[in-house]
């Protein structure tokens, strides 16, 4: 995925262009009205697409892909759930919660995500749930590799993150915490707890 300039993301920036650009032309017009929808829509663009720096807090762990707080947290002969609310004001991109080879694609009922694999062979399940008409819209291929923390995709109109781990991880938050993308760490594989 390409990085951000000025704090933006790449893919950002074409909203932030056009919305300008519709913004400018309008408010040369006879009023200045019809440039204040154009004009909202450039500051939105702004704020959605912003991308922050964020130093990884530990080069071990499963990091929260998403800004919100934990909805709840689940063991199952699946694995272990960790359920995210996605923060209205969040930026509109979300992280890799760990490195690894992305395997197959989660995309089922408007829910995309993937299935990352570490080199340790740990396997960490990440879905976006939204609507069918918008949903989450991953930018890295199936088989590349992702970094830890990296940028790899866009929200949309997503509102929740599941996370499932491996029924042997420590999960270290707790419902109601608030999280950080590429920041907070959600749990630690078996091998990393035993450290």
């Amino acid at each position: 995925m390409k990085g951000s300039v000025y704090g933006i993301a790449s893919e950002g920036w074409p909203f932030v262009i056009a919305s300008l650009a519709a913004a400018l032309w309008l408010a040369s017009g006879p009023s200045l009205a019809w440039a204040t929808l154009p004009a909202a829509i450039f500051l939105f663009s702004v704020f959605k697409f912003r991308d922050p720096d964020r130093e990884i807090s530990s080069a071990f762990g499963v990091l929260s892909p998403v800004d919100g707080r934990v909805n709840g947290v689940a063991c199952d002969e699946g694995g272990v759930r960790v359920l995210l609310d996605i923060a209205i004001f969040s930026p509109y991109l979300f992280r890799s919660p760990t490195e690894g080879k992305v395997l197959e694609p989660g995309r089922s009922n408007g829910n995309h995500g993937f299935r990352i694999r570490t080199d340790e062979g740990d396997d960490v399940t990440l879905r976006l749930h939204g609507p069918r008409w918008l949903p989450a819209h991953a930018v890295i291929d199936y088989g590349e590799r992702v970094g830890q923390g990296q940028r790899c995709g866009m929200l949309r109109a997503a509102r929740r993150a599941e996370i499932l781990l491996p029924a042997d991880a420590a999960v270290e938050v707790e419902t109601g915490q608030r999280v950080t993308a590429g920041k907070t760490i959600l749990g630690r594989f078996h091998i990393q707890a035993a450290d």
